[in-house]
């Protein structure tokens, strides 16, 4: 099988990959049968493999796939894998066409999931190191802001600090949307350190809700950092903060430590389950990446993900839902 994608044209090799991220037609004739492979693992294979003509075959024949979607065939979920082939190939001569798919917003008319689609776009473009202009953050529709809050912090970020930190407060209203913005803002401690964040924070301290403001001083009583309560030259307590409510104590007590959140944790990487269905056959599979988004652009010789970024707590991919039931 290997040997027919290494002597395919390039119009064969478009085919194939087509069919191998759709899961049908010949491209997807051996996919499934090596344990834990996803639909990306052989394509990425081979590109690390290729000497540089191939690679520009592949590169070729990629940059034409971006451009179908989301034409037939191209669900949010082929798309995605897509893209996630893309990433760990640091292939960053798709870059071009990814970035006229975001500023187009072409990914947006897909029929089954407009908003995560887009993500998955512009999650994979800031994986690359492409930051877009200020005006494609700002103008971020509603529908992908609302329900991927980390990427525009992160895509905000990349332009404009006081500017993104000013916005994170509406950003994250509530519980859940702080707890996806914790996965960016940790990839931020370990640039910065948790004082430093610390700092930014309380600076729009009552520019949050409670809620939120509970869920991010939990996330740094976890770490056992310096609480988020405590004035400037005092101790680690939260007896000071009226907003830190018995009852969020309380509901915040009863959580389940956390496990580290690796999905938009560090920019780049995430954690979040996908189901791939091969046959009657059902699994769900899980990865971390810790890599730094600014670790040189080369093909990608890390384990890949097993995710596509659900709608989780993201960073947490992460926040990489191909299907709704599995959010979160």
């Amino acid at each position: 099988m290997e040997d027919h994608w290494n002597n395919a044209s390039i119009d064969e090799l478009r085919g194939l990959l087509r069919g191998r991220f759709q899961m049908r037609g010949p491209g997807a004739a051996d996919a499934g049968t090596r344990e834990g492979e996803m639909p990306y693992d052989l394509p990425l294979e081979l590109w690390k493999a290729a000497d540089a003509a191939r690679r520009r075959d592949l590169a070729e024949a990629t940059r034409d796939l971006i451009a179908e979607v989301p034409g037939e065939g191209w669900t949010t979920r082929a798309a995605a894998w897509l893209v996630e082939f893309i990433d760990l190939a640091r292939m960053v001569e798709a870059v071009d066409a990814l970035e006229d798919a975001a500023e187009t917003g072409r990914w947006l008319k897909s029929a089954d999931d407009p908003p995560r689609c887009h993500m998955v776009l512009l999650r994979t473009l800031l994986d690359l190191g492409w930051k877009g202009a200020p005006r494609l953050w700002r103008s971020l529709p509603d529908e992908v802001a609302a329900r991927y809050p980390e990427l525009l912090f992160r895509g905000l970020l990349a332009h404009d600090e006081d500017e993104a930190y000013r916005r994170l407060p509406v950003l994250i209203p509530e519980a859940e949307s702080a707890r996806r913005a914790v996965d960016v803002l940790s990839a931020e401690v370990r640039r910065e350190g948790a004082d430093a964040i610390r700092r930014k924070l309380r600076a729009i301290r009552s520019a949050f809700t409670p809620e939120a403001w509970a869920e991010l001083a939990y996330w740094f009583d976890v770490h056992k950092w310096r609480s988020l309560a405590a004035e400037d030259g005092e101790g680690e307590t939260g007896d000071g903060d009226p907003a830190i409510t018995p009852a969020h104590l309380k509901a915040l007590a009863l959580k389940e430590m956390p496990k580290p959140d690796r999905a938009w944790q560090d920019t780049h990487g995430r954690v979040s389950p996908i189901e791939f269905v091969k046959g009657a056959r059902e699994r769900k599979l899980a990865r971390h990446d810790t890599t730094e988004l600014a670790a040189p652009i080369e093909a990608d010789n890390r384990a890949p993900r097993r995710d596509l970024e659900p709608d989780y707590s993201p960073f947490q991919p992460s926040s990489f839902d191909l299907v709704e039931s599995i959010d979160r």
